[in-house]
């Protein structure tokens, strides 16, 4: 068996897109505490957070 070969099979398909997604965006397939504690150890955070605005946050009108 090639080495392609063994990962394909000890690997499924969801995790490869776990990992595939990690990878690129820098972070770390893993439970957040983990992520937390890897994050704290090479200083950056680890944990995945969602964009835009926070929710909640009201749009002030600019007075021009």
């Amino acid at each position: 068996m090639i080495y392609a070969e063994w990962l394909e099979a000890s690997v499924s398909g969801g995790e490869w897109d776990s990992i595939r997604t990690a990878t690129q965006q820098g972070r770390v397939v893993e439970s957040e505490s983990f992520q937390a504690e890897i994050g704290g150890k090479v200083g950056r955070r680890l944990i995945g957070e969602t964009r835009g605005r926070p929710k909640g946050v009201a749009r002030q009108e600019i007075v021009l």
